[in-house]
């Protein structure tokens, strides 16, 4: 089957995020959809602008994810294994873990309260991927957005945050505590950096 545009793939292929993987070949040629039950669709998106189209439409879940993507933990992490899965046989399992841990970090956080979900602390220690981590941390940081205003109180606030839950998953999640203490650290210095920056402001 084939595509001419990026709404038309994003069409076909529905928004049920956690019930299929997107896998593009050496050439972005094509874009398969796989779904849990083992069905596998081929479509080729048309040589023109091909990487662009099927880039747009990945690069859109990963900023956007739908609100069904984090509500079904099992289907979550069977997406997850199975998209590293298929990046790690497709030579892309480093840069494909980021990319996954990039779409992790919009993860809400638990019925205790602590970010991230349950199921996103269990894909975390289950996997042991400093480059999944490393793309939930810039993820996450990557989701606020441009920063323009006076005063570090939002960072310090975060970096708050990221300690309560570190303290809280400090025993049963140790590589999601790691990745909560350097988010904490991560937000702390930037608070320091605005505070420098006020305090600059403040002499001239």
């Amino acid at each position: 089957m084939r595509v001419r545009n990026a709404e038309t793939l994003r069409e076909l292929i529905g928004t049920k995020q956690q019930h299929l993987i997107l896998c593009v070949d050496d050439d972005n040629q094509s874009i398969a959809k796989a779904t849990h039950d083992g069905f596998q669709e081929s479509v080729t998106v048309n040589d023109s602008d091909r990487a662009a189209v099927v880039g747009e439409v990945l690069e859109s879940w990963i900023r956007d994810p739908t609100p069904d993507f984090f509500s079904d933990s099992k289907r979550l992490v069977e997406w997850v294994h199975l998209a590293r899965e298929k990046c790690r046989l497709a030579g892309s399992e480093g840069i494909g873990s980021d990319r996954i841990g990039d779409l992790l970090a919009k993860s809400p956080a638990d019925t205790d309260g602590v970010w991230p979900t349950k199921s996103v602390r269990r894909i975390i220690e289950d996997a042991g991927s400093d480059d999944l981590d490393d793309g939930i941390r810039r993820g996450y940081h990557n989701s606020r957005g441009w920063q323009s205003r006076e005063g570090s109180h939002a960072e310090r606030v975060l970096a708050a945050k990221f300690r309560n839950g570190e303290r809280q998953l400090k025993i049963g999640w140790p590589r999601t505590t790691r990745l909560l203490r350097r988010l904490a650290d991560d937000f702390e210095a930037e608070a320091r950096s605005w505070d420098r920056h006020d305090e600059k402001r403040r002499f001239r």
